[in-house]
């Protein structure tokens, strides 16, 4: 029995709609699974590439497999059910719910068939507390981006780096960092074929490596909304500066702890920033990793000699750690403590809206994860909200808590007085799509009013 790692091929049919736009995070993430089976002696030469995409139909000798990364239950290219041939080890594993993955994934009782590979080390503490909430036995084991070697000082590293930011991000930038920086380096890229051959998915991964070289020698700090991005250069020692808006992302949480996660509308935002010592995080992920190395060695027989380690099971000293960074630094604290005091009065604002102050007949625009997360926190009962509107086909004819889910097109059947727009990113464009939805389709007496602006 061998080991084996991820790549990406994406071998799911995207023809009429991907414009083969790939993502050198993902790259990231399988480069560190190497380094640390290399790491544990394990040689480069015995590691067996999978497409993340094709591992149900995977049919070549018997392997480890390590499920580190982004998994979506879409495309039908979920990996259950698992051949035979592949023992998965679930560490570093995050559920998305981009077109409604995780919808899906309970509608096909995955949950149920994922209880045979438990536990389930999880990247973030959201995807943890997802499966949690379905009697799926899952920890929080951190991203395997966080154990990249630090760096040695160098000359050369005098480059302030801003990697794809958002567009409004850029515009709040001091012009003393933003005229200097370089923005030379992307992490998105371009297949030049669909299905991506496995010879392009290689060259990418060597992109990604002088990408992560380049951090490594060059940046003294690094302005991104990339987490795979922000995590390798925490690791390396890099400053770095986290800004994006999107802020009810689940992926983010896995920077909680570690770094500010800014957006836009942030106050005091540290231009001048301190690299952070995850040495102790690092090596609790590693470790945590290794021992479970030894448990599959172990239990399916494989050939190879165990290093002279102590490793460890350590769910419980990755969330210890990760609350110590807030402990030791009172800006990060601070910041924290008020974006959860906010985030928690958002919501209920939202609740009293939605319940107390539509006295007519609404829709509500947009089945978010945000209007998703405050039904599971209050039992909303407005008679005056007769449902929600959501444009992805998949949602259509469900029901959000007892809410029915409807298409934009059967505004005209529902006929509400008003829409109140329940999107927190992006809403202004979204807002102006429904009023030339509605002017389209003469049904310009519908108001429409922005929830995230009350």
């Amino acid at each position: 029995m061998k080991f084996a790692r991820l790549i990406h091929q994406y071998k799911y049919d995207l023809s009429s709609s991907w414009d083969k736009c790939g993502n050198i995070g993902d790259c990231i993430q399988n480069i560190a699974v190497e380094n640390l089976y290399k790491e544990f002696g394990i040689d480069e030469n015995e590691i067996i590439k999978i497409n993340r995409d094709d591992i149900p139909n995977y049919s070549g000798e018997d392997v480890v497999l390590l499920m580190q990364g982004w998994f979506g239950n879409f495309y039908n290219v979920f990996p259950l059910n698992i051949p035979n041939n592949i023992k998965p080890l679930y560490i570093g594993f995050h559920l998305n719910n981009y077109q409604y993955c995780r919808e899906k994934f309970l509608e096909d009782k995955l949950h149920e068939k994922m209880k045979e590979y438990q536990p389930i080390g999880c990247r973030d503490r959201n995807t943890c507390e997802f499966l949690k909430q379905h009697d799926v036995n899952a920890y929080f084991s951190g991203c395997l981006t966080l154990t990249y070697p630090k760096r040695e000082s160098l000359k050369t590293q005098n480059k302030i780096f801003i990697v794809d930011i958002q567009d409004d991000v850029e515009n709040i930038i001091p012009d003393k960092i933003r005229k200097y920086a370089d923005k030379s380096i992307s992490h998105q890229y371009h297949y030049k074929t669909l299905p991506v051959s496995y010879e392009e998915t290689l060259e990418f991964e060597q992109r990604a490596k002088k990408i992560l070289e380049r951090y490594r020698t060059e940046a003294k700090l690094v302005i991104t909304s990339k987490i795979h991005c922000a995590m390798p250069c925490i690791a390396m020692g890099i400053p770095i500066i986290f800004i994006n808006n999107v802020i009810d992302d689940a992926r983010f949480d896995v920077l909680n702890g570690i770094i500010p996660i800014y957006s836009t509308k942030s106050q005091n935002i540290d231009w001048n920033p301190k690299p952070i010592d995850i040495e102790d995080l690092k090596l609790t992920i590693k470790r945590n990793v290794f021992s479970k190395l030894v448990d599959y060695i172990k239990k399916y027989s494989i050939p190879i000699e165990i290093p002279n380690e102590p490793y460890t099971n350590t769910e419980e000293n990755l969330v210890t750690i990760t609350k110590q960074y807030n402990k030791g630094n009172s800006i990060k604290k601070t910041y924290n403590i008020l974006a959860d005091i906010i985030h928690k009065l958002r919501q209920f604002k939202w609740y009293i809206i939605l319940q107390y102050c539509c006295k007519k007949n609404v829709v509500l625009w947009g089945a978010s994860n945000y209007l998703r997360e405050i039904f599971r926190k209050y039992n909303i009962t407005n008679p005056h909200i007769i449902g929600i509107v959501d444009k992805h086909p998949y949602l259509k004819g469900k029901v959000l808590q007892k809410y029915p889910i409807y298409s934009p097109e059967e505004i005209k059947n529902i006929n509400p007085d008003k829409i109140i727009v329940t999107v927190v990113n992006n809403n202004k464009d979204i807002i102006l799509e429904i009023e030339n939805f509605l002017k389209k389709n003469s049904l310009t007496n519908i108001k429409v009013k922005n929830l995230c602006d009350r």
